[in-house]
């Protein structure tokens, strides 16, 4: 029980600390860093010899997070031509 406790009080003190002052009232608020925008997509020449899929799916991971492009990129590592794109999961 006593660890319990314990570990309570020091989790607890340890979000307390993790939080940011509030800023002050009247105080102009900070501006947010805008988003990179996406660069344009980059021709993929043919390599010599073929990637593994860690270095594709590793390729995937230079686009930027949460887009379309990358979930696009995705599907392409992963691409089977056999499969039916229209049957359900």
């Amino acid at each position: 029980m006593r660890i319990l406790v314990l570990l309570l009080a020091v989790l607890y003190s340890a979000a307390a600390m993790a939080q940011t002052p509030a800023p002050a009232p009247g105080a102009p608020a900070a501006p947010k860093a805008a988003k990179p925008k996406a660069a344009p997509a980059k021709p993929k020449a043919a390599p010599a010899k073929p990637q593994s899929i860690a270095a594709k799916l590793q390729a995937c991971l230079e686009i930027d997070d949460a887009t379309k492009e990358r979930l696009t990129c995705y599907d392409g590592v992963f691409f089977h031509p056999h499969r039916s794109r229209s049957r359900p999961p």
